[in-house]
């Protein structure tokens, strides 16, 4: 998907200003792909939520003009169809027991009309 190109490293307080002061829980793909591949995700649901969260800050920090906000909602938008579409994805959704992980709270969370 190259619409995910921003999200592809950590976020550097020199590219986005300000970041680490309005973002406390930053996340990015390599990130994610470090923790699927250690198996720090003890559910399907955990690295959801790191996706999700991803995608949350890059709403909560850029504003609806910017560039990357709109990637955010595009990518956000691919990613729950795929989620809805992948009948063995929601199987496994449903069995999985949640094991201990962060939970953001939803204060924390800006997400924009037609993304979920």
């Amino acid at each position: 998907m190259p619409e995910a190109w921003p999200f592809l490293r950590p976020v550097t307080e020199e590219e986005a200003p300000g970041y680490f002061t309005e973002i406390k829980l930053p996340m990015d793909l390599s990130t994610v792909r470090m923790k699927l591949e250690s198996q720090q995700y003890a559910s399907t649901r955990a690295w959801q939520s790191d996706l999700r969260l991803m995608l949350a800050n890059a709403l909560q920090y850029n504003r609806p003009k910017d560039f990357v906000y709109k990637l955010a909602l595009e990518v956000g938008r691919a990613m729950e169809a795929k989620v809805q579409l992948d009948e063995h994805l929601q199987a496994n959704l449903k069995s999985e027991h949640e094991a201990q992980h962060v939970v953001v709270p939803q204060q924390q969370v800006r997400v924009a009309d037609g993304w979920s």
